[in-house]
């Protein structure tokens, strides 16, 4: 699983396919019968997609009895049964090789309804977000390097790289739950960084959903704690 060298390391630090290695070896030191997978491949990169694959047909070779919850499109080899589900429903169930062989052209992806023009108010800065040679350090590792970046006021950025390229960190300090070892941080324009004000000033799409209890309008209030119920109507309306 390659996470002995990681046994010191601070869990902040950890890649998305470090992390995932680290919570399959978790599960598998509890005392268990079935080990079940819910997307473990979400997040990864092509070789972490790659060495989580391995380390399943590793596990499957073992007699490791497992539920793995996927795409069926990105099956590992290991796996000798499918049950494919569709709209509530179960369209397939039998081997493997049975649904390569036959049923992979049978699955549609679902008709995507994009949300209607919403208008967003854009405050007074130029600048949304600007770094000033930051760095990152834990303890001897550098995470981050003299990151210069600038995000200008109406534009739209993707983070890519390879897991463990820094983006995970990178996006902790822009949440304001790593500051940065060194170097500048402006958020709106001000060079003055409250944490704590910075938390309440980002809107985060967890790549995990984090519900709570209750209902979706209770949910979605979590967002605007001070929404009224028309507020939180028209909210859903204009999403769509």
């Amino acid at each position: 699983f390659q996470i002995r060298h990681l046994l010191t390391e601070p869990l902040i630090q950890l890649s998305n396919g470090e992390n995932k290695r680290l919570q399959i070896v978790k599960a598998l030191l509890a005392d268990h019968d079935l080990l079940i997978l819910d997307q473990p491949f979400t997040g990864l990169d092509t070789g972490g997609r790659k060495q989580l694959s391995e380390i399943l047909d590793y596990l499957s070779v073992q007699g490791e009895q497992m539920i793995l919850i996927t795409s069926a499109r990105n099956i590992p080899s290991g796996i000798t049964h499918l049950m494919i589900m569709q709209e509530g429903r179960i369209i397939h169930t039998g081997t493997a090789a049975e649904w390569a062989g036959t049923g992979a052209g049978s699955l549609k992806d679902p008709d995507k309804k994009f949300p209607s023009a919403i208008t967003f108010f854009h405050p007074g800065f130029e600048y949304a977000v600007r770094m000033i040679d930051v760095n990152i350090r834990y303890e001897e590792k550098s995470v981050l390097r003299g990151i210069h970046w600038e995000v200008k006021k109406g534009s739209c950025w993707s983070l890519s790289g390879p897991n463990g390229a820094g983006k995970s960190t990178l996006f902790c300090v822009l949440l304001g739950l790593v500051a940065p070892t060194s170097g500048e941080l402006r958020v709106g324009g001000r060079p003055d960084v409250d944490f704590a004000l910075l938390r309440e000033q980002i809107a985060w799409v967890p790549q995990t959903p984090h519900g709570g209890s209750g209902t979706i309008a209770d949910n979605l209030r979590i967002g605007s704690p001070a929404a009224d119920p028309g507020a939180i109507q028209e909210a859903a309306r204009r999403a769509g």
